[in-house]
């Protein structure tokens, strides 16, 4: 019986990551950019995560530049 459970817990597993909508994106990425908090734990903050970089509240920032700067 606990095999059984298990298996359909495996089988389960993935369908609570499937979003057949297309709109999740990547959810360790920050997507919150002015909320003054580390969303994806990656232990950097807003415009110091380059995560962000893509949105208008940190263009300029040094951690963006740095980015440009780059690529």
């Amino acid at each position: 019986m606990k095999t059984l459970l298990l298996a359909l817990l495996l089988l389960a597993l993935p369908a609570c990551f499937y979003d057949p909508s297309g709109l999740v994106q990547n959810p360790n990425m920050e997507q919150i950019c002015d909320d003054g908090e580390d969303n994806d734990d990656d232990t950097f903050i807003d415009c110091d995560d380059q995560d962000c970089c893509g949105h208008d509240e940190c263009k300029g920032s040094p951690t963006c530049a740095a980015e440009e700067q780059e690529g």
